[in-house]
């Protein structure tokens, strides 16, 4: 029996049909490639447009150190060598504040300065748009916690309680702190007052603020010489 040649043409089908079978086994295996490395980076674009991938325990703040203009934290702290002795992270909490359906971080610094002033405590919002991070409210409080000085300095004071504070409601924070009046000196505010900002055109603005004498160590006006 005479075997028929093998022509071109068949040579040719022979080789599509090797091809075309090497193509459907490969094709599933790049395919899948393709899809995770297109989900990897569709993940990765997400969490860097997510405020809760920015690492606010190593971070510097537009809040003023000594002389310096700015606060560096590392690990959740100033170093010893900083403007203080004593400041850290006191808290850190997300919250949509302003309705755009993403997250904002509310962030509480505490120092203390160990002077006149005796605790410090600064309040932050941060938002994350469009791939920036924007610092959207920041507000300062000094307060007081029945200490005498000079002897209770160096206590902890974040063991101890806490009157004054930042609360969120709802959309809105509430900053409970001291306020002084005509005559009041540095050490000796006469008041605790409770401000709510809200949400307003773009921006934080003040909604109420409510004052009334201070019940807590020298501010109160009963206890003063």
């Amino acid at each position: 029996m005479i075997k028929q040649a093998t022509t071109p043409t068949r040579l040719l089908s022979r080789l599509s049909s090797r091809r075309l079978k090497t193509a459907v086994l490969i094709c599933p295996v790049v395919l899948f490639s393709l899809l995770f490395h297109v989900s990897s980076a569709s993940a990765s674009a997400k969490a860097k447009r997510d405020i809760r991938s920015v690492d606010f325990r190593n971070f510097t703040f537009p809040v003023p150190c000594g002389k310096q203009k700015t606060l560096t934290l590392k690990e959740g702290k100033v170093p010893a060598e900083g403007c203080y002795d004593i400041t850290k992270l006191v808290s850190l909490s997300y919250r949509d504040l302003n309705g755009g359906q993403q997250e904002e971080a509310i962030i509480v610094i505490g120092t203390n300065c160990k002077a006149s002033c005796w605790y410090i405590e600064d309040y932050l919002v941060y938002s994350y748009r469009h791939g920036r991070l924007t610092p959207i409210f920041k507000e300062q409080q000094s307060y007081r916690y029945g200490l005498v000085e000079p002897d209770d300095f160096s206590k902890n004071v974040w063991g101890l309680p806490r009157p004054y504070s930042l609360s969120v409601k709802r959309k809105g924070l509430i900053i409970t702190g001291l306020a002084w009046d005509e005559g009041d000196g540095t050490c000796c505010p006469r008041y605790r007052e409770r401000t709510v900002y809200g949400w307003r055109r773009n921006r934080f603005a003040i909604i109420s603020r409510e004052r009334a004498f201070d019940p807590n160590g020298p501010g109160d006006p009963r206890m003063r010489k």
